[in-house]
């Protein structure tokens, strides 16, 4: 058993490590920064060893992209934790992508 205070010692340093979330494409290449929204970035960190996207971000896509997927990133842009999507999703016009606040989580467990 791994106690409470580990799990949320884990999850607090990734969530002090995140300076942002990208949106990136099958390939992992990023499509979207940080600079793509006027949203920030704020972890709801009440469930113990889970760190859940506390709001909706709205990120701004330009004509030709895929968004498969999205990274948290650190101070250097290094991708250091997220999720692809089940599946992706291709834009032939500019548009908004939701990134949404229920689906986006980051858990440490035990197994």
């Amino acid at each position: 058993m791994i106690a409470d205070s580990i799990l949320n010692g884990m999850i607090d340093y990734a969530k002090t490590e995140e300076s942002g979330i990208v949106l990136v494409n099958s390939s992992g290449t990023t499509v979207a920064s940080m600079s793509d929204t006027t949203d920030s970035v704020s972890w709801d960190t009440t469930t113990v060893g889970k760190i859940t996207l506390d709001a909706d971000i709205e990120y701004d896509i330009t004509a030709g992209d895929e968004v498969a997927g999205w990274r948290a990133i650190d101070s250097s842009t290094n991708k250091i934790f997220g999720e692809d999507f089940a599946s992706a999703e291709s834009y032939t016009n500019d548009g908004i992508f939701i990134l949404e606040s229920t689906d986006t989580y980051f858990t440490v467990a035990e197994s």
